[in-house]
């Protein structure tokens, strides 16, 4: 769709649904040239999501890794209380 390999039934706007006649499908997938650029469009897509998702997936790592070792140091940190001071009454 976004390589305008497909062409959707009617003009719909941008962000509505899209509808595809059966008929022109089946027609289109009958020609071996047009399924094999198909099939490579599909797949680059898949790719680049993949790709994407692996590539948020290392920054996300990162931060937790120094989110976790924030952690740590904040447990290791001793914490001294003063005592009241006292009070006269």
């Amino acid at each position: 769709m976004r390589a305008w390999h497909l062409k959707p039934s009617g003009k719909p706007p941008q962000n509505a649904r899209k509808w595809f006649a059966t008929v022109e499908i089946e027609r289109m997938s009958c020609d071996e040239a047009w399924l094999d650029k198909a099939i490579r469009i599909v797949e680059k897509q898949i790719q680049e999501m993949n790709r994407k998702q692996r590539d948020r997936g290392e920054e996300v790592g990162i931060a937790k890794t120094e989110e976790k070792n924030s952690e740590v140091q904040n447990t290791t940190q001793t914490v001294r209380f003063r005592k009241p001071a006292a009070v006269k009454v």
